[in-house]
């Protein structure tokens, strides 16, 4: 019985292998048909148009995009330049206004003075008028002394001085220092007597 129970075992273990290749092709074979009706639709004319018109899209879409970023660049310099532009023309526009209103409070200042002692105040001119001119210069408007630029009308001379002095490039310890002296003038003038 020994004998015939190996013989089925063998039977039975020879069996059982060879369902397991059978499962194995049928597993084969399931997986190729389910891969033949992807490559065939892919394959197809439909499917080739599908591949086409995804990646024309696609491509499309990822160029309008960079052009869109590249356009938007340019805009930001462009503004950047035209803004620094307009900066250095309100310097500049600062610097003329300054220039004309100093050029104002010495004629002020000449026309209380003596002729040939500019140290001195003609008879009837007081040090209040002196003091008075100084005051406007360094914190009256346009409404004081007669504007250059009608923009910078109501801005100080101390105050566009002020903001000079923090240009790069410009002697700002200079200026710092007169904007000192001239915001102090008035107080000095005092003190003299």
């Amino acid at each position: 019985m020994d004998a015939l129970e190996e013989s089925t075992r063998n039977k039975i273990l020879q069996e059982e292998k060879y369902r397991a290749e059978v499962r194995a092709q049928l597993q084969q074979t399931e997986t190729k048909d389910k891969k033949r009706p992807i490559m065939a639709f892919l394959n197809s004319s439909f499917g080739l148009w599908a591949l086409s018109a995804l990646f024309i899209t696609g491509a499309g879409s990822l160029y309008t995009q960079w052009h869109a970023s590249q356009q938007e660049s340019q805009k930001k310099q462009e503004q950047e330049r035209s803004e620094s532009k307009a900066q250095a023309s309100l310097h500049h526009r600062m610097e003329m206004e300054v220039s004309h209103r100093m050029s104002e409070t010495l004629i002020r200042l000449s026309d209380i003075s003596e002729t040939n002692n500019h140290h001195q105040l003609r008879k009837g001119r007081t040090p209040d008028e002196v003091k008075q001119i100084l005051d406007d210069f360094a914190t009256g408007t346009g409404a004081k002394l007669s504007p250059l630029y009608s923009d910078l009308a109501n801005q100080s001379a101390l105050a566009m001085v002020t903001e000079l002095s923090e240009l790069p490039g410009l002697n700002s310890r200079g200026l710092r220092k007169a904007v000192g002296d001239l915001s102090g003038l008035s107080v000095l003038l005092e003190v003299a007597g």
